[in-house]
C-alpha cells in the first residue's frame, strides 16, 4: 500500500474520530435554526418555534430562531449555506426552497443539492382542492364537469407564482384537460377571504389548515386532498384517488439541512433526536392544530424526498413556463 493510501485512510479515520467526538458533546452552545419566514403565528411559524424548542428541551442549549424573509427565503437559505459546518447553524427548510427554486430561478447563489447536508424531515401538508360554496358542486366530478362547461371562465387562487398551490393546480389542469384561470396572491389569507366571497371559484391550498375555520364555518366547500392516505387535519375529506382522480401527488414539507460538510455523526444525532421529537404527543398535536402533519426521517430518507420533489415538479414547471426573477 502506497504512503499516499495510507495518509489518506489515516486522515478519513481521524475525521471520523473527530466527528464522533464533536456529536459526544453537541451541542455544547446555543444553536442557531434559521427560518426563511417572518414570524407572527403562522403555521410555519409554529413548526419552526415547537422544533426549536423542543430540541432546547433535549439538548439543554437554546435553539434560538433566527428569521430571515425575503427573496423567496433565498437570503436564509444563502445565509445558511456559507455557514460553518459544525451543527450550530441550522435552515428550517421547505420544499419550495430547495426542490422548486432550482427549477424556476435561472440563477442562484448556492446549489440546492451540493451546498447543504439534509437531516430530517419535519412536517408535511396535503395540499387541498376548495371551491367556493357559491359554485354548485359538492364533489371532484361534479366541479370537473361544471368546470368544463366553463372553460376558461372560472379562475383559481395560489399565494404567489411557482409557490406550491399553484404548481399543484397546474398538475390538476394537466390530468383533468380543465381549463381555470390562474390569479396570484400575496398570502393565503387573502386568498381564503376571497374564495369566502365569491370572487375565487376553486384554489388548491398549500396548507389545507389555511381552510380551517372556513371550511367549519361551511364558507368553503373542501372537496379532496392529495396524497395516499387522509389528512388528518380533514379524515372526513376523500383523497383524490378516493374521488376517482387519480396521479394527484403534490407533496409540500418542512425539513431541517446543514451546510454541506457538517460531520455525520453530528448530522445523524440531529436526525435521532427530530425523529423523536415529531412522533411526540405535543409535537404532534401542536404541527396537526397548524394545519400540518408531522413525520421525521433519516437523512437519506429526507435527501430522496428532495430529489424526488424535483422530479416530480420539473416537467409542470417546464409546460407551463412557470419562471422567476
Amino acid at each position: 500500500m502506497s504512503g499516499r493510501l495510507i495518509a489518506t485512510g489515516l486522515a478519513l479515520l481521524l475525521g471520523l474520530q473527530v466527528g464522533v467526538a464533536s456529536a459526544q458533546t453537541y451541542p455544547a452552545k446555543p444553536v442557531r435554526l434559521v427560518v426563511p419566514f417572518g414570524g407572527g403565528g403562522a403555521g410555519v411559524d409554529v413548526v419552526a418555534r415547537g422544533t426549536a424548542q423542543a430540541l432546547s428541551d433535549v439538548w439543554n442549549q437554546p435553539v434560538i430562531v433566527d428569521n430571515r424573509p425575503g427573496a423567496s427565503g433565498i437570503i436564509a437559505a444563502d445565509l445558511v449555506a456559507k455557514s460553518v459546518a459544525d451543527g450550530y447553524v441550522l435552515l428550517f427548510a421547505e420544499a419550495p426552497l430547495l426542490s422548486v427554486h432550482p427549477l424556476v430561478f435561472p440563477k442562484l447563489p448556492y446549489d440546492p443539492i451540493k451546498d447543504f447536508a439534509p437531516i430530517s424531515s419535519l412536517a408535511f401538508i396535503k395540499q387541498g382542492l376548495a371551491v367556493s360554496t357559491t359554485l354548485p358542486v359538492k364533489n371532484v366530478r361534479e366541479f370537473l364537469e361544471y368546470a368544463k362547461t366553463k372553460s376558461g371562465m372560472l379562475n383559481y387562487g395560489s399565494y404567489g407564482t411557482a409557490s406550491g398551490p399553484h404548481l399543484a393546480m397546474e398538475l390538476f389542469k394537466r390530468n383533468t384537460g380543465v381549463e381555470i384561470l390562474h390569479v396570484p396572491y400575496k398570502s393565503p389569507a387573502a386568498v381564503v377571504t376571497d374564495l369566502m366571497s365569491g370572487v375565487l371559484h376553486s384554489v388548491i391550498m398549500g396548507s389545507s389548515g389555511n381552510l380551517v375555520g372556513a371550511s367549519a364555518q361551511g364558507r368553503v366547500r373542501l372537496l379532496a386532498v392529495e396524497g395516499p392516505r387522509r389528512s388528518e387535519v380533514f379524515p372526513e375529506v376523500p383523497t383524490f384517488e378516493e374521488a376517482g382522480l387519480p396521479g394527484i401527488r403534490a407533496p409540500v414539507w418542512f425539513g431541517i439541512v446543514a451546510p454541506a460538510g457538517t460531520p455525520r455523526p453530528i448530522v445523524d444525532k440531529i436526525s435521532r433526536d427530530l425523529i423523536r421529537i415529531t412522533g411526540t404527543a405535543v409535537f404532534r398535536e401542536k404541527v396537526i392544530g397548524a394545519g400540518r402533519e408531522p413525520g421525521g426521517s433519516t437523512p437519506e430518507a429526507f435527501a430522496t424526498l428532495i430529489r424526488d420533489t424535483t422530479a416530480l415538479w420539473a416537467p409542470i414547471v417546464k409546460a407551463a413556463n412557470i419562471t422567476l426573477e
